[in-house]
């Protein structure tokens, strides 16, 4: 049921239920509601009077509710009718009303204003008769709350608004506005501030004073009252709370004779927490009009408090762009500072990080008797946690080629430790080649990265550098796996490449990757060079792409036989 809750006159704080589908408001002692108690009867008042004789009508389809200016039969008001600050357009037309929405008769002293409240509390609680609420604070602007404010308890608020917006640190700002609170309201004995870490999250006391020293260890709450005052976005002033709410067990123990709720809202309207205060003494019951000055002293901590945690998130923002960048430095530096100096071998390297640090990483090893390894892995998912995996998977691949001459048994240890380490979740594609500078023969081994391909310089043709029988599953998945190397003759001028699936699984706005085919495509050519093969495969991939993001790390390894 709908209601209006007075804000002016000598009848501030009564509420007008709406029971009928079509409500009259007026001056005439015949309309529904008669306004003439409502109104201010000073000699001022009387002689500014800013309604009219049938001002306004209010009326109800379905649980739709809607105002019209006049008397309902197109003779407009004489002095309009507001919502909001706006006005309600001229009789027919009806203007839609919402839950906290505020309604002005007239606009100067003596006219009548109050709030539209919708009950959505639903029925069949026991205690709802006794129970007093304001509904849907969060479609009530924080100006609208003040302007609904006496003039004395405007000041006190605009006070709380200022000593509040002084402070963006969280923890300074709760302590500041429990001190409000208690000074504000004498008959309370203790408040609260509760809070939600996480949207949908149960909100948590985060501060609590107590007036005397027996209540300062007594922080109980009623989960009951705050859940109903937070889900509903709503405030409550309950009497003998413990009657009230029969089902709470942090209420049975206390003697409670009055309680406070009202909600703490983000700018989005979604609740940010609660404010209780409660009393125990015979004089600390609680009035409709200390719930109104609540509500005001809510909107406050409110916007403050929505401050202080959007300059929390912009640290917190900033703190995690500086561990970025760190992070990143640390990897680049996990990376090798310089090519190596093979003879008769050019060398070259791109690492190209999707995020601000990546799970792709590439690596040099020397080996005993003049040979080099080269390694190219590639750790699931990507960010800081890829980025972990890959510093321990680097350093335990470095280890394995170092202890094991032979490139396939290196690989089944290097998976036997990375099983071990059990990782949730995360496993490593390889790619590794052995050169021997004495020999011209390589030595090749895939586990779940894309396979390595080899241009030919005397044919310009590029071929797999794996044969599909041999390609190994990813490392850390199955223990035991077996893994198979293979021996590929190369010649002057022939080249190897070794790449992430970044660069097969790169995606054009159209949804396609560059695949296989595109990598043989470019590198289709005789007489490249590392350096010529690596740029002409990364803009291939570039434009494949046309500016769309790149989704994956890439990383990039050419090597070419010159001499």
């Amino acid at each position: 049921m709908a209601s209006l809750l007075v804000q002016s006159g000598p009848c501030a704080g009564q509420r007008l239920l709406l029971t009928r589908l079509r409500t009259s408001l007026g001056r005439h002692p015949e309309s529904d509601i008669p306004l003439g108690p409502y109104l201010d009867q000073s000699p001022a008042g009387v002689r500014n009077a800013g309604t009219s004789r049938y001002h306004a009508v209010i009326s109800r389809s379905g649980a739709e509710y809607a105002i019209a200016d006049g008397d309902g039969r197109g003779e407009p008001s004489r002095n309009g009718t507001y919502v909001n600050g706006h006005a309600v357009p001229a009789p027919p037309a009806q203007l839609p009303l919402r839950n906290g929405d505020l309604i002005h008769l007239g606009r100067q002293s003596g006219s009548f204003s109050c709030i539209f409240l919708l009950d959505e509390c639903g029925e069949g609680n026991d205690y709802e008769d006794s129970l007093q609420v304001m509904s849907s604070l969060a479609g009530t602007s924080s100006d609208l709350v003040l302007r609904a404010q006496p003039a004395e308890q405007l000041r006190a608020l605009l006070e709380i608004s200022k000593d509040l917006s002084h402070t963006l640190d969280l923890a300074a700002l709760l302590p500041r506005i429990l001190d409000h609170l208690l000074r504000l309201f004498r008959q309370a004995d203790r408040a609260f501030v509760l809070l939600c870490d996480e949207p949908n999250s149960p909100p948590v006391v985060r501060a609590f004073k107590a007036r005397r020293g027996d209540r300062e260890d007594d922080d109980r709450v009623s989960l009951t009252i705050i859940r109903r005052c937070v889900e509903k976005v709503e405030a409550i002033l309950a009497g003998n709370p413990a009657q009230q709410f029969p089902t709470s067990a942090s209420l049975a123990g206390l003697s409670m004779r009055s309680l406070m709720c009202a909600p703490l809202w983000a700018l989005d309207g979604k609740a940010l927490g609660a404010i209780q205060l409660d009393g125990f003494g015979a004089l600390s019951e609680f009035t409709e009009d200390d719930l109104r000055l609540l509500m005001g002293v809510a909107a406050q901590a409110s916007v403050a408090l929505a401050a202080a945690r959007l300059h929390f998130e912009g640290l917190l923002r900033q703190q995690r762009e500086r561990d970025l960048a760190v992070a990143r430095e640390i990897q680049l530096a996990l990376l090798p500072q310089s090519l190596p100096a093979l003879p008769g071998h050019a060398f070259h390297a791109r690492y190209m990080a999707a995020q601000e640090v990546g799970g792709d990483y590439y690596d040099f090893v020397p080996l005993p008797g003049g040979r080099l390894a080269v390694v190219v892995g590639d750790v699931s998912g990507k960010g800081i946690p890829a980025a972990l995996v890959m510093a321990k998977f680097s350093a335990e691949a470095r280890g394995c080629l170092e202890a094991e001459p032979d490139l396939a048994t290196a690989v089944r240890r290097l998976n036997a430790q990375m099983c071990r380490a059990n990782l949730p979740d995360r496993f490593v594609a390889l790619t590794a080649a052995v050169i021997d500078p004495a020999e011209s023969i390589l030595t090749v081994l895939s586990a779940g990265n894309p396979t390595p391909v080899i241009y030919r310089a005397a044919s310009a043709v590029v071929e797999q550098a794996v044969p599909p029988s041999a390609y190994g599953p990813p490392m850390g998945l199955f223990p035991g796996a077996e893994y198979e190397a293979s021996s590929v003759q190369w010649g002057q001028g022939d080249g190897l490449v070794l790449f992430s699936d970044g660069v097969t699984e790169a995606m054009n706005a159209r949804g396609e990757m560059f695949g296989d085919e595109g990598v043989h495509a470019a590198l289709e050519s005789s007489d490249l060079t590392a350096v010529e093969g690596g740029e002409r495969l990364l803009s291939a991939v570039e434009m494949h792409a046309a500016g769309w993001q790149q989704s994956d790390d890439i990383v990039l390894v050419c090597v070419s036989r010159t001499g």
